[in-house]
């Protein structure tokens, strides 16, 4: 059996992680397979902090929780033509939906 990492605490790693500047998930999970990686930060920390605050890598990586605004556009279009969530494709379900992948709703822009 392996030994057991002694993580970073919750709170320092997203400080540290913040730090380098990443502006993606894809980019820190590109960083973690790299040697630049230090042992103590995980590669996977939505599973080693799950009880220690974490709000997703948005929250870990300091960027927000953000979606891709191509990802938003198709989910109003789904929405909005009724294909979206067993077909309750009203405008306001459709921001609700946005609102809930997206996190605030200060960030949620649909245009036509």
């Amino acid at each position: 059996m392996p030994a057991k990492t002694n993580w970073m605490p919750f709170e320092e790693a997203r400080e540290y992680v913040r730090r380098l500047g990443f502006t993606s998930t894809a980019e820190f999970k590109a960083w973690c397979k790299t040697d630049a990686r230090p042992t103590n930060i995980p590669a996977n920390p939505d599973n080693i902090y799950k009880n220690d605050g974490r709000q997703g890598y948005g929250d870990f990586l300091g960027t927000g929780n953000q979606t891709d605004s191509l990802t938003l556009r198709r989910m109003a279009v789904d929405g909005l033509t009724g294909q979206a969530e067993g077909g309750r494709g009203t405008p306001a379900h459709v921001y609700a939906v946005c609102v809930s992948v997206v996190g605030r709703h200060d960030r949620v822009f649909l245009s036509s």
